[in-house]
């Protein structure tokens, strides 16, 4: 038709990974969203290590710079968080990753299900313009 524009079909990658693979997908995402909306809190506790003795004292130092340095590049609101206002659709991309595999591990390693977890949830889509992903657990036969 003159005129219109041709609809560009939607894509999809599909991504194969381990479970030790996935974590580390889950971590970044989780990580990515957060800092999106100004949540550093996660950045020590996902670089620190538990064991150190002066962890505690380590991390909540660490927890200070970053906050600090979130609040020197987006200001400060009148609550004295980091001013962002609204969440991005990068935040939301993250989230969305994230979430998806948190559900499917959780149902894959506890088919029966739990009520209290939060993982059990249907991650909801928070873009009414992106499909939240998809996540399939697979166990692999060798050969």
């Amino acid at each position: 038709m003159p005129g219109s524009a041709k609809k560009k079909p939607e894509e999809r990658v599909i991504l194969t990974m381990t479970r030790e693979q996935a974590y580390a997908v889950m971590n970044a995402t989780e990580l990515l969203a957060r800092l999106y909306i100004g949540q550093v809190f996660t950045v020590p506790q996902l670089l620190g290590d538990f064991k150190d003795a002066d962890y505690a004292e380590r991390s909540s130092r660490a927890n200070d710079a970053f906050t600090l340095g979130v609040k020197i590049l987006v200001g400060e609101n009148a609550y004295g968080y980091p001013d962002i206002e609204e969440k991005s659709i990068e935040h939301e991309r993250c989230w969305a990753v994230y979430a998806t595999i948190r559900h499917a591990i959780a149902w894959h390693d506890n088919p029966e299900g739990n009520r209290w977890g939060v993982a059990f949830d249907r991650p909801m889509a928070y873009s009414h313009n992106e499909a939240m992903p998809k996540c399939e657990i697979r166990t692999v036969k060798e050969d």
